[in-house]
């Protein structure tokens, strides 16, 4: 196999990639018997991006100009620049996670890391570049509250469409102060969503939604040096036009007291239209867009078969959604994985077959599919293989974009680990194992 993962024939054996391989349980190859599962020797196709943080160079990556941030094998936050692709690292272990491919958002809240610029520091005291942040920079701020028991420091407000899904995210540190209650809201705070992260236990409790909003989750993440990213969300009230971001100490878990002379450092606030927070995108006076992330694969002969074959991806993904794809044509309908809003499906010219579980976002996911002679076959993290009628042939992929839809410029966001490629159908047991 050379570096790029295309299978050759051998000089003593000139077969071609397709024909399989037989099962050899003395050989410690990789991807060859596990088990006793013969899963055909080597894929005709590995491109892995856990495996170094560089792409193959049959891809072509790109995105537009704008902030597109990553943590680097430091955990310290990179911005990556135009057309560059983001190999994306754990920010606490150091771990490559994967290709970071992101549908385009925009953090519609301004000054994201000046918080002494907002609009509203009631009872508290903002100090700008006071410590390093998690791009390591001296650029975060230091929030002092003050003993009216009425601090809090309050965004610029964001112009919104009523109705609209929400995602919000703010960057913590503490200093004196592990509890903090973070309120996402329309004017006069009446309808968003809440939650108190404490700092100490990493988590959050007591979320819910207020007024008329509805979906109210939150979660927290540790970043390293200290510091954590708490996201929120909700589907805002009909008539909520504006959104802001606030934030105060607590005395305990769901309580409103705030703590005299509490302190705690903020950095990176973010508004996004959406279901789910992406990376951080730091705004000025201005909204900020991150661009999409788009990376293609021309499909080649050399090692595709349009007879037969199977699929095999993993990740960690952000959210999902109808027709975003793991692996799919970018101007036809031509999709041999992708993700349905009840799980996995196999699909060609509209067929599709449907697996009966689903992912969970933010967790490690393995999805497959095979075809061959009319019929299909996918399956997600092992579980039951689910099968139904396919076209036969998928003459019509002639390029792969990797986690995007057709024809349109979303994505399926998330951090990509491996794809690989067999030019024959799996069976049952061999789908379910390289998914387990």
């Amino acid at each position: 196999m050379n570096r790029r993962g295309l299978l050759l024939a051998g000089a003593a054996s000139l077969v071609p990639a397709w024909a399989g391989a037989q099962c050899v349980t003395s050989t410690p190859a990789v991807d060859a018997c596990r088990g006793g599962v013969n899963i055909g020797g080597a894929p005709a196709l590995d491109l892995n991006f856990i495996g170094g943080a560089a792409l193959d160079s049959r891809i072509t990556f790109t995105r537009a100009a704008g902030p597109a941030t990553y943590f680097d094998a430091s955990g310290v936050m990179q911005t990556a620049g135009t057309n560059v692709a983001r190999f994306d690292y754990d920010p606490v272990t150091h771990a490559l996670k994967g290709l970071l491919i992101e549908e385009a958002r925009t953090n519609i809240l301004t000054n994201s890391r000046a918080i002494n610029s907002w609009p509203t520091k009631t009872d508290s005291t903002v100090t700008d570049n006071s410590t390093a942040s998690p791009d390591g920079t001296v650029n975060a701020s230091l929030v002092t509250e003050g003993s009216a028991g009425t601090a809090v420091v309050v965004s610029n407000a964001a112009a919104i469409a009523g109705s609209s899904v929400m995602s919000f995210s703010v960057f913590l540190k503490r200093g004196n102060q592990d509890i903090l209650r973070i309120l996402c809201a329309d004017t006069a705070s009446a309808n968003g969503v809440q939650t108190w992260a404490n700092l100490a236990t990493v988590a959050v409790a007591s979320t819910g939604a207020r007024g008329t909003a509805t979906g109210a989750v939150a979660a927290i993440q540790a970043i390293g040096n200290g510091w954590y990213r708490v996201t929120l969300g909700c589907t805002m009230a009909a008539g909520s036009t504006i959104a802001a971001v606030n934030v105060n100490s607590a005395s305990v878990n769901a309580s409103t007291t705030r703590v005299n002379g509490a302190t705690y450092y903020l950095w990176g606030a973010q508004t996004e239209v959406g279901g789910f927070a992406t990376s951080h995108i730091p705004t000025t006076g201005a909204s900020a867009t991150r661009a999409v992330d788009v990376a293609t694969l021309p499909v080649d002969a050399a090692w595709f078969n349009t007879l037969a074959g199977t699929w095999a991806a993993e990740g960690e993904f952000l959210g999902f959604a109808a027709g975003l794809r793991l692996i799919g044509n970018p101007t036809t309908t031509v999709a041999p994985l992708y993700f349905s809003a009840a799980g996995l499906s196999v699909a060609f010219d509209g067929a599709a077959i449907q697996t009966a579980n689903a992912a969970t976002a933010n967790s490690r996911t393995r999805a497959a599919s095979a075809w061959s002679g009319g019929t299909g076959a996918v399956v997600l993290n092992a579980g039951t293989v689910v099968t139904g009628a396919q076209a036969t042939g998928f003459s019509g992929l002639t390029t792969i974009k990797l986690m995007g839809a057709n024809t349109a410029p979303t994505t399926l966001s998330g951090r990509l680990a491996r794809v690989r490629y067999w030019p024959r159908a799996f069976s049952a047991s061999e789908l379910q194992w390289v998914t387990a």
